[in-house]
């Protein structure tokens, strides 16, 4: 295309000259006279402009290549850098190792990006002091934000030293301290304390803020708001420790609830509360502590078998008051009823000491051969995370110390 212009353009420029080919242009140089006519310094002119032409198109064609060459480069490094952060995540320790040799490699990157990766890799394999070095070097605040404090502290997690964690994160609030989501690190500073005052703060700040949190909200402020009435409850704050259950709706808070009116003597308050529960989720220990409060244990036992009748805590209650009244027969039909529907291990222990008390034998090898054979363990709490079974519910497992992990398992 440009030399079809270029030959229109010359003959163009022929025809024009045609009436002055006789004409020649005279210059002297150096006291040298030279003599030229108008079409041959026209040529020579056009081929001047020609070659100009092509050596530029030639420039501008090697500074593509080679910036086609350095762009493919630079992408290429990107990719590896891409692969070496997903490592960080899903690889294993020798994964993450390599990371550190190729991101030595990736020297054309942005320097703060390459100081996020080699912070990363530092921090999975334990090197937190190093990492604070490279997380310092980051100019860029647009490279990281909650997402990356939320890595951070999963990946704290595997660190067995809690006065580590605590000395890690104090300093990653440090490293990071002009960014909001820093009260990831505050939050959880404030659960391994036991500072649960700061737990609530942290826990506004991070809802007014919109910050992930890698936490249910809702359900940890209710366990800040259920330690802080215990302590408040063993102070001897009763008033205290109500308002701050007001919107109590887990297991835990109702039951501290429920204790904190009857020493306040709101013992029907706290009868209400429990029955109001307890035809929700017909728990073992809503019963017990319904049946502690209660004057007339009987009646208590009938009032929560008309709430849940056919649950299993119901049931139950209803076999017990009947053994108790040595009303035997009435307990063997009130059991069979629940074997009907469950299969726990309480429950075959109870028929068995039943047909003890009727001295019933064929009985007795009857339900020792149906327990063997059809019985499962009781309810209990335990840990979601290690499965270790506790005696009770804590905000954490004192076995593998994982954070709200403690669940009651039917």
């Amino acid at each position: 295309m440009f030399f079809l212009i270029f030959i229109v353009a010359s003959m163009a420029a022929g025809f024009v000259v045609q009436s002055y080919e006789t004409m020649a242009l005279k210059l002297e140089v150096a006291g040298y006279g030279i003599e030229a006519s108008v079409p041959f310094v026209l040529f020579v002119v056009c081929v001047a402009i020609l070659a100009i032409v092509l050596l530029a198109r030639i420039c501008i064609a090697l500074s593509w290549c080679i910036y086609r060459v350095k762009c493919w480069s630079v992408t290429k490094q990107y990719d590896q850098m891409g692969r070496q952060f997903a490592r960080l995540s899903v690889g294993n320790i020798e994964d993450v190792k390599q990371v550190v040799v190729v991101a030595d490699k990736l020297n054309k990157l942005d320097r703060s990006i390459l100081a996020l990766l080699q912070g990363c890799a530092s921090f999975r394999l334990g090197q937190y002091e190093i990492a604070e070095k490279y997380f310092s070097y980051i100019t860029t605040k647009g490279l990281y934000d909650s997402g990356l404090g939320m890595w951070l502290v999963s990946v704290l997690k595997n660190e067995k030293s809690r006065d580590c964690k605590l000395r890690v994160l104090s300093r990653l609030c440090c490293v990071f301290h002009g960014n909001s989501w820093v009260s990831i690190f505050r939050l959880e500073i404030a659960l391994m304390s036991g500072q649960w005052a700061n737990v609530l703060t942290e826990l506004k700040f991070i809802s007014r803020h919109n910050i992930p949190c890698g936490h249910d909200v809702a359900a940890l402020e209710e366990i800040a708001c259920y330690k802080l009435a215990e302590s408040s409850y063993i102070a001897g704050r009763y008033k205290e420790g109500l308002s701050l259950l007001k919107k109590a709706r887990s297991l835990q808070s109702v039951l501290l609830y429920a204790r904190l009116n009857v020493k306040l003597c709101h013992v029907k308050k706290a009868l209400e509360v429990l029955e109001s529960y307890y035809k929700e989720v017909p728990n073992n220990e809503v019963a017990v502590l319904y049946l502690e409060i209660s004057q007339d244990i009987n009646s208590a036992i009938d009032r929560l078998g008309n709430i849940a009748p056919s649950s299993y805590t119901g049931l139950v209650l209803m076999a017990r008051k009947h053994i108790a009244l040595k009303q035997y027969s009435a307990a063997e039909q009130c059991l069979k009823r629940a074997l009907e529907s469950y299969n726990y291990v309480q429950l075959y222990a109870m028929m068995l000491d039943v047909m003890v008390k009727l001295e019933n034998l064929d009985e007795i090898a009857y339900w020792v051969d149906a327990m063997r054979r059809d019985a499962v363990p009781d309810m209990r709490w335990q840990c979601g995370q290690c499965l270790k079974v506790v005696e009770k519910w804590d905000y954490e497992c004192s076995s593998c110390g994982e954070f709200n992990s403690v669940v009651w398992v039917e």
